[in-house]
């Protein structure tokens, strides 16, 4: 009975390695179907990744020349404002430099007119003194004040 066991086993071993066989043929078959399958898709992504790489390109390119255009833009209205800004200022240097010119004037129409009208004033008041019984000595008290205050001021310049 050895021998029949033995090559019923042999007969099992033989049919269990076509079994193998079949299934390393067929899990062949699908290997190679899948990594076929895998190529195609592989062959699509790179399609895709070239046409993005393509249009990121093109956005790229368009973005830049947008923002150059808006720097060149950007630019221009700059150039314009700091000119207008220029022309500007130099309007009010010039108006400031009339308007200096105006009021020197007026502080000097001011000036001899308050000149003049001191002088009016200062020559009635003499009248008005010399009319007086006294006038003489009310002239005399005030040149000494004025001598006096004269002095005041010389002493405190020279103490400053």
């Amino acid at each position: 009975m050895a021998v029949s066991d033995s090559s019923e086993q042999v007969e099992v071993l033989r049919l269990i390695w076509q079994e193998l066989k079949d299934l390393g043929r067929n899990l062949g078959g699908r290997i190679d179907e899948t990594n076929r399958r895998l190529d195609e898709t592989n062959v699509r992504l790179d399609n895709v990744r070239t046409e993005l790489k393509g249009e990121i390109s093109g956005l790229r390119t368009e973005l830049k020349s947008e923002i150059s255009g808006l720097r060149t833009e950007l630019k221009a209205e700059i150039g314009g404002l700091r000119s207008d800004l220029k022309a500007d200022i130099s309007d009010l240097r010039d108006d400031q430099a009339e308007l200096r010119r105006t009021m020197a004037e007026s502080h000097i129409r001011l000036a001899t007119e308050v000149t003049a009208l001191a002088s009016e004033v200062n020559g009635l008041v003499r009248k008005i003194v010399e009319s007086r019984p006294d006038g003489s000595r009310v002239i005399a008290c005030e040149s000494r004040i004025e001598e006096i205050d004269r002095r005041l001021t010389q002493l405190e310049t020279a103490r400053n």
